[in-house]
């Protein structure tokens, strides 16, 4: 995500169509996990959240769990967390 985060960052790449998927990502509360989350957590903020989904095709309590860890695993702000658990790519967006 670094050399995207540059490219976004530089101006480089402004792809409408390009997003990223969170779902699979954010699973373990480990102390290393945390601290790699902090990181990724800024790779989000230098893409932006505008950019990043949730694409599990998974139901129920999987997709609740994903939810719930991204929530609260992941070092981002309650507007940055809402707004990436609205967007939906672009052949989802009339659903």
């Amino acid at each position: 995500m670094a050399e995207f985060a540059r490219a976004f960052e530089d101006g480089a790449l402004a792809q409408r169509r390009l997003w990223f998927d969170l779902s699979g990502v954010v699973q373990s509360d480990s102390a290393q996990a945390r601290q790699s989350y902090g990181l990724l957590a800024l790779r989000i903020r230098q893409i932006g959240s505008d950019r990043i989904l949730i694409g599990s095709d998974g139901t129920g309590s999987r997709l609740a769990l994903t939810i719930r860890n991204i929530q609260e695993l992941l070092p981002l702000s309650r507007q940055e967390l809402e707004l990436i658990f609205r967007n939906r790519a672009g052949y989802l967006q009339n659903r």
